[in-house]
């Protein structure tokens, strides 16, 4: 099915305000300011011998994981949403490089697995651990947090 010249704008404008959250607070105020200027650029996405590579999760789905995640008192709850969710390897990488976990083509599914756990659950459960809470006093984080 051929996208829709609406579907290309919003994809465009979505691509643009990704680009924008990047920025840093130096090169955002040099743009506002006029001593900086956005450029649009095109670029090849061909990759792999001209096949484009499909991205199984969008941005939004994401964020939906790792917030579930981040709700979650334990690991072995956090592993059983995992394998539900993400399917094959490549969902385990883009969801390890969404959160900024080092990712190397070696990696095996468990090792990501692990990473990120521990990167969502595991944090919580050793500091509380070290302050002597029990399970059930798990820091939980919140929309608020």
């Amino acid at each position: 099915m051929k996208k829709s010249q609406k579907d290309v704008l919003v994809g465009l404008l979505r691509d643009l305000a990704k680009q924008v959250q990047a920025l840093d607070d130096q090169e955002f105020e040099n743009i506002l300011t006029g001593m900086a200027r956005i450029e649009l650029r095109i670029v090849s996405q061909v990759q792999n011998k001209g096949r484009l590579k499909k991205v199984r999760f969008t941005e939004s789905q994401m964020l939906e994981i790792l917030n579930a995640l981040e709700k979650m008192k334990t690991r072995e709850e956090g592993a059983k949403l995992l394998k539900e969710k993400c399917k094959i390897k490549e969902d385990l990488i883009s969801l390890s490089r969404y959160i900024d976990l080092p990712v190397q083509k070696s990696d095996k599914v468990e090792q990501l697995l692990k990473r990120i756990i521990e990167a969502t659950i595991g944090y919580r459960a050793r500091s509380a651990a070290i302050q002597g809470l029990r399970e059930d006093d798990l820091p939980v984080k919140t929309e608020k947090n």
